[in-house]
């Protein structure tokens, strides 16, 4: 309840009062009922509070805005999970109780049949330093490591942690990088591994989820290799992924993994009793020799497995590839940049994003560069040259300008605007919430086409950087529409 009044009041947590309220109440009532039925009497549903409890700090609904305490935006959707999450309990067992902690499965199915469009975990960025995140980390850690030292689970939460610790910063030597909502660059090395070892939500993930006494093996030994088995597993599943998002999915889903391999997990024990009675003939040093070499060399070949893993994510902010055949832009026409530029205007943190527009040739540049690509774009279309426009176009805008060629008669555009421009305002976007953000140039001035002469234009022009360095137009819109924009 303290991180639930400091989410409220101190760390800005994008979620509501009635949205927690509801999913507490659906898994309290749900529960009540089950066992009266069951049990034919009343009990108090403390763990089915903590289940709603767990749904509520953890899931986000898209379109909730921090500060609106009171807000009920799609709270049913904090019902359904909770309510689901907990009937894990009473559908899925094994030897007489539950196999899966009911928040952490019920939280891994809506993540991935919703998607990071709808909803999306806690952020492992919780807020800037200040009182109320001391707070938090003073209450998650001191009250974690009571509770799970009274349970005798405080050294399978450490040894989770300083596992997952390791396999991190395998990760992050090798490079890693996810792109992250709360900054325009990508997380990458150093700050990719101090922000999900030390986020509080990791903390909270770690004390209260993985420890729950219910779904982890009996006896200290078993313990303690199901929590390597988690954190390994997360590091393994973090690591090809791009976004947070899918890195905390990947977090959460370890432990889901981790249960539901307990009942195979349980058949290996056998094979290893059987191993240990083969072995009798050893000395204990032997034994624990063997035991050792084994331990080493898998925790290896899991070290080696996350670095290969993440591969794909070296640098989540890549240059886009372009065609080596495409020739300069000088080459496909003749090209005279204006005479008088528009009024260039940014905002101060795009040069986190580029370094190039630090500088006001920097961004002299960038705003040329889409100039001139819009008048490749008029040429091209007019020549019925499809294959020429990824020199100046990619994605959306390459598409719809494709598309546009298929569909005109004789695969031409005669009548394509030109464009000039008095004003440009650079500034940062996102596609989506878990996207990498991507430069954009609002621009006012004027469009020229034979048939409607000069009208004002206003548009939304997004560029990226292709990997010979040029910018190519990835997306046009018109207007306005501000709700995509960056903040610092």
């Amino acid at each position: 309840m303290t991180i639930h009044v400091l989410g409220q009041v101190a760390l800005g947590f994008a979620v509501s009062v009635p949205q927690i309220g509801s999913a507490i109440l659906a898994s309290a009532f749900l529960e009540v009922a089950i066992n009266a039925y069951r049990l034919r009497r009343l009990a108090w549903p403390a763990s089915a509070m903590l289940t709603g409890s767990g749904v509520g700090l953890i899931m986000r609904v898209e379109g909730t805005v921090a500060g609106q305490h009171w807000s009920w935006h799609r709270w049913w959707w904090f019902s359904v999970v909770a309510a689901a999450s907990l009937l894990t309990k009473y559908v899925i067992r094994w030897r007489g109780t539950h196999l899966f902690n009911p928040s952490n499965l019920g939280l891994v199915v809506a993540f991935l049949v919703l998607g990071p469009s709808q909803v999306e975990p806690l952020p492992f960025h919780w807020s800037g330093p200040g009182p109320g995140l001391v707070v938090a980390y003073v209450v998650i850690v001191v009250g974690g490591s009571a509770i799970t030292h009274r349970l005798r689970l405080l050294a399978m939460a450490v040894v989770f942690w300083c596992t997952l610790g390791v396999g991190l910063a395998a990760l992050a030597w090798s490079g890693h990088c996810m792109t992250v909502p709360w900054d325009v660059r990508p997380t990458c090395g150093g700050r990719f591994w101090a922000s999900v070892l030390l986020s509080p939500e990791v903390l909270v993930f770690m004390y209260f989820m993985l420890t729950d006494p219910r779904t982890v093996p009996a006896g200290r030994l078993r313990r303690l290799v199901f929590a390597s088995f988690v954190a390994m597993a997360a590091c393994l599943m973090i690591a090809p992924q791009r976004t947070e998002f899918g890195a905390k999915v990947a977090l959460l889903g370890a432990l889901s993994l981790a249960c539901a391999s307990r009942p195979v997990v349980a058949l290996l024990g056998r094979r290893i009793t059987a191993f240990h009675r083969a072995t009798r003939s050893l000395s204990a040093d032997q034994r624990g020799l063997l035991v050792g070499i084994a331990a080493a060399t898998g925790f290896v070949l899991f070290l080696a497995g996350t670095v290969a893993a993440g591969g794909g994510a070296r640098t989540a902010q890549a240059a886009v590839e372009i065609d080596e055949r495409f020739p300069p832009i000088e080459t496909l026409l003749s090209w005279t940049p204006p005479a008088t530029l528009p009024a260039i205007t940014f905002d101060d943190f795009i040069d986190a994003f580029d370094e190039t527009l630090r500088s006001p040739d920097g961004r002299t540049d960038v705003v040329v560069a889409m100039l001139r690509g819009l008048a490749v774009e008029s040429e091209l279309l007019r020549r019925g040259d499809a294959k020429l426009l990824g020199a100046v176009d990619h994605g959306t805008r390459l598409d719809e300008l494709r598309s546009m060629l298929a569909l005109s008669p004789g695969g031409r555009v005669e009548e394509s605007p030109k464009y000039t421009a008095t004003a440009a305002h650079l500034s940062l976007r996102r596609a989506g919430r878990q996207s990498s953000p991507v430069l954009s140039i609002a621009v006012d001035g004027s469009a020229t086409t034979t048939a409607d002469g000069t009208t004002e234009w206003t548009a939304i022009i997004w560029v990226r950087r292709a990997s010979d360095g040029r910018w190519l137009i990835v997306q046009v819109t018109d207007g306005e529409a501000r709700s995509d924009r960056m903040s610092p």
